[in-house]
Order: structure tokens, then C-alpha cells, then sequence
């Protein structure tokens, strides 16, 4: 898992960041969402840069999950 790698003080400050975005308290977030949160935090990105970003998160989550179907198979 990525945040295997990560500091505590780390992994604290995504979650807290994730947090600051995810306004519905849904614990996933949407794009207008994302693009808010990001601003929030100082951070001035494109709005076709944001898609980007929110398309790769997507397509690492759907292989994170066929990861874990597979491997739930083969255990």
C-alpha cells in the first residue's frame, strides 16, 4: 500500500487534505471538489490539468481494486 511509504507526518497531511475536500463527509470526492480543496490550499492548477489529475486517481483506483479482487482469489 502507498502509504506503507509514507511518514506519519505525511500520510496526516493527505488525510487532512482529503478531509478539507471532501465536503460531503462521503469519503470520496468529485472533481469541482478537488479543484476547490486544491485552491484552498494555495494551489492554482488548470482546470484541464485538474481532469487529469482526477483521471489517473480514477484509473489507480480501478486497478487497486482489480489488484485486490485477484489477489483476495489467489489467497
Amino acid at each position: 500500500m502507498i502509504a506503507d511509504h509514507l511518514s506519519s507526518e505525511e500520510a496526516a497531511g493527505i488525510k487532512e487534505g482529503f478531509e478539507l475536500m471532501d465536503s460531503g463527509n462521503k469519503g470520496k470526492i468529485n472533481i469541482d471538489e478537488l479543484r476547490v480543496g486544491l485552491r484552498k490550499l494555495g494551489h492554482q492548477i488548470p482546470d484541464g490539468d485538474v481532469q487529469i489529475l482526477m483521471e489517473a486517481v480514477s484509473i489507480f483506483h480501478f486497478i487497486w481494486n482489480l489488484f485486490c479482487l485477484f489477489h483476495n482469489l489467489w489467497v
